[in-house]
């Protein structure tokens, strides 16, 4: 089956992935496609052992390529590497990329795939709760320049992506634990009932990603190209990815998830402020939930660098920072413009809270 590079979604999840990736591998086969896996150095030790013991071996003659583990290496640099790579294998433009890995091999392996040859197939298996729960649907793919987050990229929809839980085990629970920012956004954009699921614990996992992905594909089915409604998904990204982008900047260990809970700090506060937002949901946020999660440390003198990084995020529009705001759990707004007071008070915000 051919999917739709900008509309169809192809999600198999649990019992139903194992066999249906096995007969998916068994028809590229049969075809004589070249199948090439992209792992990163850790998943190419913890995970790629679990998908050829679930895969009954049909990939351990597969080729694989192997870059370093972490957001800094999702750049033009490594997508060069891998270009490379394939071209020196030889993968045709019938050829299949298998993307084993979180958000960054997504991403990376994504954008390659979207490009090489002008379009190779590609499947991805995320190996992370936030893979499978928002960074491996949708279709979006890119790569960070210069520490701005996701500056160049494609909507490249892949053939299929396969959910196991299982790989979750593999993971400590710093990794879990940033996972659940990306599940309290689609708790703030859609439904409030996620807010109340306890971060790490596994007894959730499922019906955590079972929701996400459930919200994530309507959204991302509905605007696929993000002209609309697909912007609710950005809450908290906003000042997240400048928080990202600044770390980065830095060389400062500050996982995804991690800035998006901070950005959500901050849009919390800004939605009090512009879109009524309760203030108990703004407290409540703050005493319950970002408490969990690590701060990045920020202070005044980090307020130009932070709007510069902020006015190239993808969503401004006649040089207005642009965001998506909540009026209530489960109600939120897009295409919100906010001034530049308004972004340097909810800076102060976040300093009082997280300091």
């Amino acid at each position: 089956m051919k999917v739709d590079h900008l509309t169809g979604n192809n999600i198999i999840t649990a019992k139903k992935a194992k066999n249906a990736l096995k007969e998916m591998l068994m028809e590229f086969l049969a075809e004589k496609r070249q199948v090439v896996v992209l792992t990163d150095t850790n998943t190419k030790i913890h995970c790629l052992p679990v998908l050829h013991r679930m895969t009954e071996n049909i990939l351990t003659k597969t080729p694989v390529i192997t870059i370093p583990s972490g957001e800094q290496f999702k750049t033009l640099e490594t997508a060069a590497f891998v270009f490379k790579e394939l071209a020196a294998l030889n993968i045709q433009r019938n050829g299949i990329l298998i993307n084993l890995g979180g958000g960054v091999i997504t991403d990376l392996g994504g954008f390659v795939a979207s490009t090489y040859k002008r379009g190779i197939d590609t499947i991805h298996i995320p190996t992370t709760l936030m893979g499978m729960a928002d960074a491996a649907i949708g279709g979006k793919t890119a790569v960070d320049i210069e520490s701005i987050k996701n500056l160049t990229g494609t909507f490249y929809i892949p053939r299929a992506v396969y959910i196991f839980p299982e790989f979750l085990k593999t993971l400590p629970d710093r990794e879990i634990l940033q996972a659940h920012a990306e599940v309290l956004k689609y708790g703030f954009i859609h439904s409030p009932q996620l807010l109340e699921v306890l971060p790490v614990n596994p007894e959730n996992f499922e019906h955590m990603i079972s929701l996400c992905l459930s919200i994530k594909q309507e959204i991302t089915e509905t605007d696929p190209l993000e002209k609309g409604v697909r912007k609710l998904l950005n809450f908290g990204h906003t000042v997240g990815h400048a928080f990202e982008s600044l770390a980065l900047s830095r060389q400062q260990s500050l996982l995804h998830g991690e800035a998006i809970a901070s950005g959500m700090a901050c849009e919390l506060f800004l939605s009090h402020k512009l879109t009524g937002l309760n203030k108990k949901e703004l407290d409540n946020y703050i005493k319950t939930r970002f408490i969990h999660f690590p701060k990045l440390y920020i202070g005044t003198e980090d307020y130009p660098l932070l709007m510069q990084f902020m006015s190239n995020d993808k969503k401004n529009m006649n040089d207005q920072i642009m965001f998506t705001l909540v009026q209530s759990p489960g109600n939120a707004v897009y295409n919100m413009s906010v001034s530049q007071e308004d972004v340097v008070e909810c800076f102060d915000y976040y300093r009082s809270v997280s300091n």
